[in-house]
């Protein structure tokens, strides 16, 4: 029995959380698009509203700080289509 494959597991919570652990090792040691890469892949698994929001604003704070500003309205129309009083979203608008 050992040597038979596992099977999935069908679960998405620990991928989320291994996903959101990589994004953050990559941004702590400056590779800049490879968590931003994986800061989407996670938006894509189906977050739970807050933490979208926290992800989104943490996207759009990158992409503000880097002159991306297309991108940091985008992920700020998101945000405020969630939470219309996101202040800080509303800066990118």
């Amino acid at each position: 029995w050992l040597q038979q494959p596992a099977t999935r597991w069908p679960y998405q919570a620990g991928r989320v959380e291994g996903l959101r652990a990589y994004a953050r090792v990559q941004a702590t040691v400056g590779a800049a698009q490879p968590a931003i890469d994986a800061y989407l892949r996670l938006l894509e698994l189906g977050l739970p509203k807050a933490q979208e929001i926290d992800t989104r604003l943490l996207l759009a704070r990158f992409f503000a700080g880097r002159g991306r500003q297309a991108d940091a309205q985008e992920q700020a129309r998101r945000i405020l289509a969630l939470d219309p009083d996101n202040m800080e979203a509303m800066k990118w608008r």
